[in-house]
């Protein structure tokens, strides 16, 4: 059981009390505080927190986590609810924070008069950043989808520009670190140090215990995975993934899979939860039985390493999984509306090295017809294109700045 630092009362329309009250206080030399996204215990922070545990059981880790996500937590983690007092006094008093966007504390510039004076308000009462304090950012992947000022469906005004108090960011590829900057950081200098992604660290770990792996998450250890993870689309449920899998011809999408890579196929599906609850799931398994699995518990990274064959449509968890060379395959069947209407993409999704497909058709075809050779020299080639740096020891390289900070003092 988590050690939980309770305080139930939400705060978050006092931030700037908070930020008066705790932004000068003492801070605790050997405390880390870890953020993902708004209270999730996963993504990168996941993995630095556990290398850190790992190598100094000394250090005390605090989990920021919402009160949905409280179950899977290490014992040796304590907990402080999102947006609690508690929260803020900790990111304020923690020695080291981690998070995957661009600092614990960090707000969205803004043109508008009013909320500008708001936010300037704010920050003079609410430190952004305490100098004793080290805090590093992870971000969340390498980006297909354009970011912030790249988006196609946001007036440039309204655009996430995003000022945060994190001291340095992480990066896979130069791509990221360049794509990151110019969406999100054009008015701020944020460094960005090329260590890799450390979710990605698992995906190229040698020995890794797939069999326990697959057994902890509940996916069948005798049967080859098939994950199916499409992105979320902003403006329509619909084709965030119910369109698709209606439309699947899943016999024979397991018998093409059959026939060309063998063995015993196990469909595991990975949805957001809004798209999850319009999916006939009770159908699905009452038709295919144990070949098909609720993959939406558990860490990403964990059922990409799991996997066989990825099938997304405009996720970075593609670019994530290029590093395993196994087949990705994308099906979108929306592709010319979403990369000319919707936010628009970095890359033409014709020039990716995964083969795609508009139909259930085109997917059976693409996987029956697919060449390994060719596929590993594309994939390798387009890695290379993005300046990818990975080499599985990124939440090793994080945990040693965070420990020379604890012991000395002084960012690195």
């Amino acid at each position: 059981m988590s050690k939980h630092i309770d305080d139930p009362k939400k705060s978050a329309k006092f931030k700037a009390l908070w930020g008066i009250l705790y932004g000068h206080c003492k801070i605790s030399r050997k405390t880390v505080l870890f953020q993902s996204f708004f209270g999730m215990y996963n993504d990168n922070p996941k993995y630095v927190s556990e290398e850190l545990h790992k190598r100094y059981p000394e250090i005390d880790i605090i989990w920021v986590i919402s009160e949905k996500n409280k179950s899977e937590l290490p014992s040796y983690v304590k907990t402080v609810e999102y947006q609690s007092r508690e929260y803020y006094k900790w990111t304020y008093k923690a020695a080291v924070l981690v998070d995957n966007m661009a600092g614990v504390r960090h707000h969205t510039a803004s043109d508008n008069f009013i909320k500008g004076a708001i936010h300037k308000i704010i920050r003079l009462f609410a430190p952004q950043r305490r100098k004793r304090q080290y805090n590093i950012s992870t971000w969340h992947g390498t980006p297909l989808k354009r970011l912030g000022q790249d988006r196609f469906d946001q007036q440039q005004s309204e655009a996430k520009r995003i000022q945060g108090s994190c001291d340095y960011m992480v990066a896979g590829c130069e791509f990221t670190a360049k794509a990151i900057k110019q969406a999100h950081f054009r008015e701020f200098d944020i460094p960005v140090k090329m260590y890799g992604t450390p979710r990605n660290d698992i995906l190229l770990e040698e020995g890794l215990d797939i069999k326990g792996l697959k057994s902890r998450l509940g996916l069948p250890v005798d049967k080859k995975i098939i994950l199916f993870a499409p992105t979320y689309r902003d403006d329509s449920v619909e084709n965030s993934g119910v369109t698709q899998m209606h439309n699947l011809d899943f016999k024979s999408l397991f018998l093409s899979l059959n026939k060309r890579f063998g063995g015993e196929w196990c469909f595991v599906f990975r949805l957001h939860h809004v798209v999850i609850t319009q999916i006939d799931i009770d159908k699905l398994l009452k038709e295919f039985g144990d070949n098909f699995v609720n993959g939406n518990s558990g860490d990403m990274a964990e059922y990409l390493a799991c996997s066989d064959v990825l099938l997304t449509d405009y996720s970075s968890s593609m670019f994530d999984f290029a590093l395993t060379a196994k087949p990705c395959f994308l099906y979108a069947p929306d592709k010319q509306h979403y990369e000319n209407d919707v936010r628009g993409v970095y890359f033409s999704m014709d020039k990716l090295p995964f083969p795609i497909s508009l139909d259930s058709g085109g997917l059976i075809a693409d996987i029956e017809n697919f060449e390994y050779d060719k596929y590993r020299e594309n994939v390798s080639g387009f890695l290379a294109e993005l300046g990818n740096v990975e080499d599985g020891r990124a939440s090793q390289r994080i945990v040693d700045d965070i420990k020379y900070f604890i012991d000395t003092g002084v960012k690195r």
